[in-house]
């Protein structure tokens, strides 16, 4: 290969490179979302049948 295409598979493997690790932080960024969502909803499950056995209970 000459230097030139060389020089060009270099600049497309750093270019790559840059995506992955762009692809790599917004992953962990909806990673967080989701553990952060999974925790509000059992939260919101937890109210739900506290609220239901009160009302159960009440009746």
């Amino acid at each position: 290969m000459t230097a030139d295409v060389e020089n060009l598979m270099l600049e497309i493997l750093k270019r790559l490179q840059a995506d992955m690790a762009d692809v790599r932080q917004e992953l962990a960024g909806i990673r967080v979302e989701i553990s952060a969502l999974g925790q509000q909803i059992g939260a919101l499950t937890s109210a739900v049948y506290s609220g239901k056995s009160e009302l159960d209970s009440g009746a």
